[in-house]
């Protein structure tokens, strides 16, 4: 590990060793790469920009808890002993990865279950009959005396918009800690499900009112294309399988590649450099999908 000022360094690291999922949500921005990276080798890659307060993020286009070297990437972070943060759609978190995980730094569990209501859950993982696993491993992690904190999440489609009430309080009744609403919107020549954006504000206010109280934060994604606040060229610094590099997972252009630059070189490198500078300017970036700093959190 490195002791350079934290400034000089992206504060999470986001990896994706491959683009293998167990399920085919209809949403899913993948980007078709067939490449399966080696876990050491993505681990020795990142390694020279990790300090000991890097947050490590698994998961995003795959699911990595259903990877068959799941245990030997969690060998590697156990060698980094640091915090972790994993994205997962559930399927996989049987009892014994949960004691596994639950006895590591894993810091929080984000549950991307999409609904509550199986034939809908059924319609936006793209056919799936994983639904019954999924909600006996969420009440799983609801029983079980978690060292991290855990929340459930839904990308919002017009399949299940009309259902933002009932998700949240399914979801309060678990016990979660957070709420993470992303919401699905139109891009040009995108021809992903959406909704009207006035539909899902009103439906987000409701929401907001309903969890008044109940001490679980939210975190709702607004229909913007960009945000001016976005600070994600300073603090991400994102792997695909494919080796581009990116500033989160919702950037189209990469900044760089693990295949031609080192690791440090991408990050004080031009692309990198370009992105912040046009930020900083306010000019949008390479984004047409944005969340991640267009997001409303509170602990309501």
């Amino acid at each position: 590990m490195i002791t350079a000022p934290l400034w000089l360094i992206p504060g999470t690291i986001g990896v994706e060793f491959s683009e293998n999922c167990n399920m085919n949500c209809v949403f899913c921005l993948r980007r078709g790469c067939k490449q399966v990276r080696g876990v050491k080798e993505m681990f020795r890659y990142v390694e020279p920009l990790i300090t000991p307060t890097t947050k490590m993020v698994l998961g995003g286009r795959e699911e990595v808890l259903a990877d068959p070297r799941i245990d030997e990437i969690l060998e590697e972070m156990e060698k980094l002993d640091i915090d972790f943060f994993i994205v997962s759609n559930g399927a996989a978190l049987t009892e014994r990865m949960l004691e596994r995980l639950n006895s590591m730094r894993l810091c929080h569990l984000n549950v991307s279950v999409n609904s509550f209501d199986r034939m809908v859950h059924k319609g936006l993982s793209g056919g799936s009959e994983l639904y019954p696993l999924v909600m006996e491993n969420i009440e799983r992690i609801a029983r079980m005396n978690r060292r991290f904190t855990w929340s459930v999440s839904t990308v919002v489609t017009s399949m299940n918009v009309g259902e933002l009430g009932e998700f949240v309080e399914a979801a309060v009744k678990l016990g979660v800690d957070g709420i993470r609403l992303l919401h699905l919107y139109r891009t040009e020549g995108d021809g992903r499900d959406w909704l009207d954006p006035g539909d899902y504000c009103k439906d987000l206010e409701k929401v907001r009112w309903e969890l008044q109280g109940s001490g679980v934060w939210l975190r709702a994604f607004y229909p913007v294309a960009w945000s001016p606040e976005c600070v994600a060229p300073w603090t991400q610094f994102w792997v695909t399988a494919g080796g581009d590099v990116y500033g989160c997972c919702w950037q189209v252009k990469a900044l760089g590649n693990m295949d031609k630059q080192t690791a440090a070189e991408v990050w004080m490198g031009k692309g990198c450099a370009a992105e912040r500078s046009r930020m900083r300017m306010g000019i949008p970036g390479d984004c047409t999908r944005c969340g991640e700093f267009q997001a409303e959190e509170s602990k309501i």
